[in-house]
């Protein structure tokens, strides 16, 4: 499968880290007009991913002291501002 964009409602620079199977789900449902898509990206994606989640397999959420929610330190995977 070659890269895909979904396009976004504004320029931003969220990011999510997704299996591959929930990202080509995710193009997949987008190309067919199967996805709703609401203003605040976070919410259309976390309503894509339930979409999944309720109708191929569970989803499993990973959760980890590295995914660091106030900043940005060595060693951490993530940081949210």
């Amino acid at each position: 499968m070659g890269r895909r964009s979904i396009p976004t409602l504004r320029k931003r620079t969220e990011r999510y880290v997704i299996s591959s199977d929930i990202a080509e789900y995710i193009v997949s449902e987008f190309d067919n007009q199967k996805l709703r898509l609401f203003k605040m990206e976070d919410v259309s994606m976390g309503m894509w991913v339930q979409k999944f989640d309720k109708t191929r397999q569970p989803v499993e959420y990973s959760h980890d002291v590295k995914f660091f929610q106030a900043g940005c330190f060595d060693g951490y995977y993530t940081a949210h501002y």
